[in-house]
């Protein structure tokens, strides 16, 4: 009777370790999907507010950032993760310990990398940068990386003890604070006729990481707090707050093992990446651009292109969210609407490949149909704002898009029945994952497409299509 209630309680105890790691995994994956599309919503912001010209200068700027975030912070949080998870799954004790040599490695590290920087800041500026004017940023960089470190220690904690939630809020809340705060700086500046946005992109490049340090500040707060709460105050008589003798250094020690060999990886993977985004302007020099068409090129590139590829790979982790979502639709509905039908097909036939050979998503099998979709979305759509001129923007982006988004699952469905999978082909199935399955999908598209090109428009970064 024993045996039997013990091994029953060994199954629930797995049962309730397999739903918690469930709801962690799902935590952290709606997060990230929430920070991907906060994330491209402040690009969009600055692009209206900024301009691409600031944009450019500001992600040659945060190149210098990433290079200081690879040295200091990278290999760090893999450590502190990795001992902090070690220490709870024995019961917790030594957390208070490691977070004190986890702060002393990167205020050691940071000290070794900001005191150059800062000290040579007009020499970057000058020539990694390729603009004096934004000397004046990097000493706002240096701040931002020092609240970035002591936010990614306290979260790599509350990670490694299972508190995914109160990190995941954290990140939100400040990526919702820096979209406020940025916006804020930018319109209140602007509106007092203090500078010229678009004549003085390096003073907009500089409110723009004022208000990423003080979005930081949110983050550093809720989670320091968070931190004191859970392994200060109710730990406060434990044998951590007197650790015994020796246990500090091999913490370090253990700690350092671990932070070399992650940070040499972090950084060199980092330098090759940045050192390309520092050389683009001069080749983009090179081949006849001007310095302000550069940046603005730039400003693009990292504001709409990337994120509009990267969006739909953050559906990937949870199961079945593409059919649901359609997240592949949006970048090939954008560039057929913003950019004319040939982008827009070419764009619809390789977005699907790329992604299929980065991810695995679409599988073999569904690609075929997936590139018939999304290529005749591009290619309509972009025929229809040809074709369409109704004197309201709004109007002919809804007309446009409907009808290729009509008309791309009826030709899909077509070439599934006839070619693809007549076997298997049923109208009933077809018309569930065309318009049921995907109506959360469909909302967003109708919802954020026809916005992203007004706003665009408005940025100047498309032809005013009518005055």
């Amino acid at each position: 009777m024993k045996r039997t209630n013990g091994k029953a309680l060994s199954v629930n105890n797995a049962k309730r370790r397999i739903g918690i790691n469930a709801r962690r995994v799902i935590t952290l994956t709606l997060s990230n999907i929430a920070l991907q599309a906060l994330g491209f919503v402040y690009r969009m912001m600055l692009t209206d507010c900024a301009g691409t010209t600031a944009l450019g200068l500001q992600s040659l700027v945060m190149q210098i950032y990433s290079i200081a975030v690879s040295v200091c912070i990278s290999g760090l949080n893999v450590a502190v993760i990795t001992v902090a998870a070690r220490l709870n799954a024995a019961g917790g004790r030594g957390i208070r310990t490691l977070t004190r040599c986890a702060l002393l490695a990167f205020c050691v590290l940071f000290l070794l990398s900001a005191v150059p920087s800062f000290i040579l800041r007009r020499s970057i500026a000058l020539r990694l940068i390729g603009d004096c004017k934004t000397e004046g940023a990097i000493p706002l960089v240096l701040i931002c990386i020092f609240l970035t470190g002591t936010e990614n220690i306290l979260k790599s904690v509350h990670i490694a003890a299972g508190r995914v939630r109160t990190t995941a809020f954290s990140e939100i809340t400040e990526q919702t604070a820096r979209f406020f705060l940025v916006w804020l700086l930018l319109k209140s500046f602007a509106a007092n006729g203090a500078f010229a946005m678009q004549g003085e992109p390096s003073f907009s490049v500089k409110l723009i990481i004022t208000g990423m340090v003080l979005s930081e500040f949110f983050s550093v707060g809720f989670l320091s707090i968070s931190y004191f709460r859970t392994f200060v105050k109710k730990n406060r008589t434990s044998a951590d707050t007197r650790p015994a003798a020796g246990r500090s250094s091999a913490l370090f020690s253990e700690l350092c093992e671990i932070l070399l060999p992650a940070a040499l990886t972090s950084v060199l993977g980092t330098v090759f990446s940045s050192a390309a985004a520092l050389l683009l302007p001069g080749r983009l020099y090179a081949a006849g651009y001007s310095r302000e068409a550069a940046l603005q090129t730039i400003g693009v590139l990292n504001s709409v292109a990337v994120p509009l590829v990267v969006l739909p790979m953050a559906f990937h982790a949870i199961a079945n969210a593409g059919p649901i979502f359609l997240p592949m639709h949006i970048p090939v509905l954008l560039c057929g609407l913003a950019c004319g039908w040939p982008y827009g097909l070419v764009c619809g036939l390789l977005g699907p490949v790329l992604s299929g050979v980065l991810t695995g998503m679409p599988s073999p099998a569904v690609l075929p149909g997936m590139m018939v979709e999304c290529g005749v979305y591009g290619l309509v759509s972009g025929l229809m704002m040809q074709a369409v001129h109704t004197k309201k923007l709004y109007a002919d982006l809804y007309i446009s898009q409907i009808t290729a988004m009509l008309l791309g699952r009826i030709l899909s469905g077509v070439c599934k029945a006839l070619i693809f999978a007549p076997a298997t082909f049923t109208v009933a199935a077809w018309a569930t994952t065309s318009f049921v399955t995907g109506l959360p999908g469909i909302a967003i598209q109708l919802v954020l497409l026809p916005s992203l090109v007004v706003a665009l428009t408005k940025a100047r970064l498309l032809r005013v299509r009518y005055a």
